[in-house]
């Protein structure tokens, strides 16, 4: 999935948690069920066969950085309190942390830990194979489905 539908469903999937949580959940298990909410997302996410970027470096890195940019100037806003905030971009973290253990494996360290930990959370990946996989606009559309679900959650 493109970074966009991740970070969306991630921060959708942190508010919706929060709704199972005891009502005297403290700041840190609130934030931590957020991210947790968020790294499941994109496990689950993933087990669907989609098509990924077909570039690379540095033009990679620049639509990552315009993803990221919109994704954020989307979510928050200053009428959110700021564990809201903060929760909302634990569970965006939490979301995008598998695929940034790739980034740093791939362009950083070659840590054979790092390699295993980060196929874990990918083991459900999508078959490459699959003669239909969901294409880019229709991952930018349930993006937006998932930011419109943000907006009107209270």
């Amino acid at each position: 999935m493109i970074a966009s539908t991740h970070l969306a469903a991630g921060a959708l999937n942190s508010l919706l948690i929060q709704k199972y949580l005891p009502k005297n959940s403290g700041v840190i298990k609130r934030i931590g069920a957020g991210f947790s909410a968020g790294l499941i997302s994109h496990i689950a996410l993933d087990a669907i066969p989609h098509q990924e970027y077909s570039v690379e470096g540095y033009k990679l890195g620049s639509i990552l950085l315009v993803e990221i940019l919109a994704v954020f100037c989307l979510v928050f806003y200053s009428t959110r309190t700021v564990i809201m905030n903060w929760i909302l971009f634990l569970g965006m973290s939490g979301a995008a942390f598998p695929d940034l253990l790739n980034i740093i494996h791939k362009y950083g360290f070659k840590w054979g830990w790092l390699y295993d930990v980060e196929n874990l959370l990918h083991v459900f990946h999508g078959n490459p194979n699959a003669v239909y996989k969901i294409d880019i606009l229709s991952q930018l559309l349930l993006a937006s489905l998932f930011l419109f679900g943000i907006w009107i959650k209270k």
